[in-house]
């Protein structure tokens, strides 16, 4: 194969490649679209950041983190994000049920691309 034809070949992959992955952006982007429609916003307190509020139950943001297997569907939405806050940046995303756990108990929030257990109130006194 001549290096002119191998450098279009290679050009060819890497458009097809890149399109592709455009495509999977938009389909994510798509499906958030989707869920942030359809999802209950959780209440943050603001005042320290470390509380949940949805439907009466205040869930407490705890240290243990969880692995995406650990989580089930998500089930409600924080989506705030603060810059500089103590000097960190904070992004909180999805609510998520937690695997084999009454969310009476215990949720898991997404805070900077980590799963954090959040656990009722009425649960850590």
């Amino acid at each position: 194969m001549t290096k002119k034809a191998f450098t279009m070949v290679s050009l060819f992959l890497m458009s097809v490649l890149i399109l592709s992955a455009c495509g999977n952006l938009r389909d994510t982007a798509d499906k958030n679209e989707k869920l942030n429609e359809t999802l209950p916003y959780y209440e943050l307190n603001t005042a320290d950041y470390s509380e949940i509020s949805y439907d009466g139950t205040t869930y407490v943001i705890t240290d243990i983190c969880l692995n995406r297997t650990d989580l089930e569907e998500e089930i409600g939405q924080v989506s705030k994000r603060f810059k500089n806050v103590e000097g960190k940046d904070f992004s909180f995303g999805y609510v998520y049920r937690i695997e084999n756990v009454d969310t009476s108990v215990a949720v898991a929030v997404n805070i900077n691309n980590e799963y954090r257990q959040a656990t009722a109130k009425d649960m850590t006194d």
